[in-house]
Formats: C-alpha cells, structure tokens, sequence
C-alpha cells in the first residue's frame, strides 16, 4: 500500500504575514542539480521556515529531515521547465502549501498526471520512461489528470514525490498578484 496524498487547511497560524514575509524576498533562478533552472524561487523568511518546519514536526514527528524548503512565485510571464515531472530524485515526500488565492477558481491547484500512451504515472523507472517524461514535459495533451488538489489559501497538500504531477494556471504578472507555493521535500 502506497500513500497518495495528504491534505492539511490552515497551516500557518497567520499566513497573510507569511504571505507577506516571503513577498519581502528576492526572487532568483535556481539552477537544479538536474541542469533545469527554475525561475521565481525564494529563500524563506527565517519566521515563515520556522512555523513550516514546526508544523512539518507535529505531522511527522522526528522523521521529518527537509532535504529542500524554499518558494516560488509562477506568474503568467514564466513559463515552467518541465510541467508535468516527479521529484522522486529529491525526497520521499513533497509538501506543498499554496500562499495564494485562486482568482479563476480550483484549477490552479496540482494535478497528479498519468502519461495517455504509455499508462505510467511514478517517476521514471526506466530509460523509455525518462525519455518520455523529458521529451513530453510540457506536451499537456500527452497526459491526463489522475487526481486534483485544488488550490486553497493556507493549504497544504503532502504527496509522494514519486508521483507525477504539475502546477494549475499561472496568474499575475507581479508578486503581490501572483501564484506563491512553498515546497517542502
């Protein structure tokens, strides 16, 4: 038996100052390990990673070792390097907890993927399936929706990261306006 997915409403005791907090950083494009680079990327505000990691510690207790916290801002100006993709390279586990309201409705949430050709839906696990996953990252006609978590204010979503999945719509073109999700693996 497998974990699918968690989902936990109102995780930060105040989220609009961590909203706030994490809108005071500079945004920067990571370089991943993989050679992807990843726009709109935050460090977290020390308050903001202090709360996410007690909270982190109440579900999981003193299994809980982040390997990689920070957040993202996705605005309409950014287009994401791969959007269907899995991080089973980076973590068990991937926390997700959406900083931002969805001004379109739910389907700005993260959608757990299924590859329509091929049926696989776990992070690669062989060459033809890591080939697939590069070359049809961004296809979305290539893949269909399994399952939705919409996005909800103050909301996090845990799943395993060995799922595939991908990020709803991205909205606004400035922080304050913007997509915000902090990223817990």
């Amino acid at each position: 038996m497998k974990l699918q997915s968690l989902v936990f409403d109102d995780f930060f005791s105040n989220p609009n100052e961590a909203k706030r907090l994490c809108g005071e950083m500079p945004l920067m494009d990571f370089p991943a390990n993989d050679g992807v680079v990843y726009p709109g990327i935050i460090e977290l505000p020390k308050a903001v990673r202090a709360e996410v990691d007690k909270n982190f510690e109440s579900i999981y207790g003193k299994a809980y070792d982040p390997q990689v916290v920070f957040g993202r801002y996705s605005m309409e100006t950014m287009s994401p390097p791969n959007w269907a993709h899995s991080d089973g390279n980076m973590a068990q586990m991937l926390g997700l907890i959406y900083l931002f309201g969805s001004p379109l409705g739910n389907e700005h949430g993260t959608y757990l993927l299924r590859h329509i050709r091929t049926g696989f839906e776990l992070h690669p696990r062989n060459d033809e399936q890591k080939q697939i996953l590069l070359s049809e990252s961004n296809e979305r006609e290539a893949w269909e929706p399994t399952f939705h978590c919409p996005a909800k204010f103050n909301r996090l979503f845990i799943l395993s990261a060995d799922y595939i999945h991908a990020a709803g719509k991205s909205f606004g073109n400035r922080v304050s306006t913007s997509r915000l999700v902090i990223s817990v693996f």
